[in-house]
């Protein structure tokens, strides 16, 4: 498990565990379905754009991307949910998806 993932969360496999289904649909469109990467990058490999680490997930989605689409999750899911969200991204590390979006960004640890 990757430094600083929330380790005393309890362990979940699917998104629904966390979030109602709207917000479910909405994260989908942005990270494909399985973390391949939609409208945004893939989010199962090594390679992030604004940070791969979990307080840089978070901050991502507290703020968003606005020039590239991406919402602020803030007026909508609590701190506690985008940490859960951002720790739930984490596991899809490695995953190795069908149809996956080429790495870009930076490699976490570079």
């Amino acid at each position: 498990q990757r430094q600083g993932a929330l380790c005393q969360l309890p362990p979940f496999h699917r998104i629904e565990e966390l979030i109602d289904k709207r917000t479910q649909l909405r994260l989908c469109q942005h990270g494909g379905q399985f973390g391949e990467g939609g409208v945004g990058p893939n989010m199962t490999d090594e390679y992030w754009i604004h940070g791969g680490e979990i307080a840089d997930l978070v901050h991502t989605i507290n703020v968003g991307v606005p020039e590239k689409g991406m919402i602020s999750w803030a007026p909508i899911l609590s701190k506690k949910q985008m940490q859960q969200v951002a720790s739930y991204i984490l596991t899809l590390q490695g995953t190795n998806p069908p149809n996956a979006k080429e790495p870009q960004g930076k490699k976490v640890g570079e």
